[in-house]
């Protein structure tokens, strides 16, 4: 059976990602994992009184794994259905790491988690849980800002990056479509820059979208921040969720081109869909795409 992890913290946005999981799980008949991530330093300052005493700190560490076990226990049996297979996983260590371990170890297929976004200075130096996971991990990743379900997704929108246009993510789109059977708006944010002919790239994206079997339009929007152009624009067509392609980016590259993804991210209000981009795969050329002003083809 496939598996569906959803990380906990018992905020209210991990118990909005558990409610939308469960569901989302009972129709794909996944299997659900719960995990959380006991960071014994972070939990309790007294850890550093303890530890230069190893028998105090395994003392110390055991009556937490009791109470966060307890903790667990609770929150799974309040969410617990008959109707979806789940089990608990309680791990010792920085939850991004467990996670990815999790990931692996599992075969997780896709992870649904809560977030609360992150602004000012934390969203550039430290970012949000959701947002390092969206980062770093190669499966789907749907991020919660709040209490959302499921079945009243019938709007999906689909900002789209011209220059890595993969035939794996139109496929992934596909699939997307058929779990939720909503419609799916494309877009593409034209900066200053470009140029392009609108009705020409329009029709060839729409060409596209059809020889992929992707049921779905294709609108292109100017500003010059796409991150900016694609949030307004999500209001502007009530979109029930957002789905978008992640790079990857990390380290100093990370720090100073950022990511679209994590940044639509942090403001976004509805549920954001992520998918992994293979760098491996050759990208669709547009012929009425050029970036800047060469033609891209």
């Amino acid at each position: 059976m496939k598996k569906l992890l959803i990380p906990v913290d018992f905020s209210e946005t991990s118990e909005a990602a558990v409610d939308f999981g469960m569901q989302l799980a009972a129709v794909l008949d996944y299997e659900v994992m719960l995990h959380h991530a006991l960071d014994l330093v972070e939990d309790d300052n007294r850890f550093y009184a303890l530890s230069q005493d190893k028998v105090h700190r395994d003392l110390y560490d055991e009556d937490m794994m009791e109470q966060k076990e307890r903790k667990v226990s609770d929150f799974y049996k309040k969410w617990n259905t008959k109707n979806v297979k789940s089990s608990i996983h309680l791990t010792i260590g920085s939850m991004i790491d467990d996670i990815q371990e999790l990931v692996k170890l599992y075969d997780v297929k896709l992870v649904v988690m809560g977030t609360k976004g992150a602004s000012g200075l934390k969203e550039l130096f430290v970012g949000s849980n959701a947002e390092k996971v969206v980062r770093y991990l190669h499966c789907p990743v749907i991020a919660i800002h709040g209490h959302a379900d499921p079945a009243h997704i019938k709007r999906i929108l689909v900002p789209v990056d011209l220059d890595n246009l993969l035939p794996s993510f139109l496929r992934e789109m596909r699939h997307l479509h058929d779990l939720f059977e909503a419609e799916m708006e494309f877009v593409w944010v034209q900066s200053p820059h470009h140029s392009e002919p609108f009705e020409t790239l329009v029709d060839e994206f729409e060409q596209v979208l059809k020889a992929y079997e992707v049921p779905g339009t294709f609108s292109i929007i100017r500003d010059a921040l796409p991150h900016a152009g694609i949030l307004n624009y999500a209001n502007d067509v009530e979109a029930d969720l957002v789905a978008m392609a992640t790079h990857h980016r990390s380290g100093v590259a990370h720090l100073f081109l950022g990511s679209v993804t994590e940044d639509v991210l942090n403001h976004l209000h509805v549920p954001l869909w992520t998918f992994s981009l293979n760098r491996d795969e050759e990208p669709i050329r547009l012929v009425n795409f050029r970036k800047g002003n060469e033609a891209f083809v």
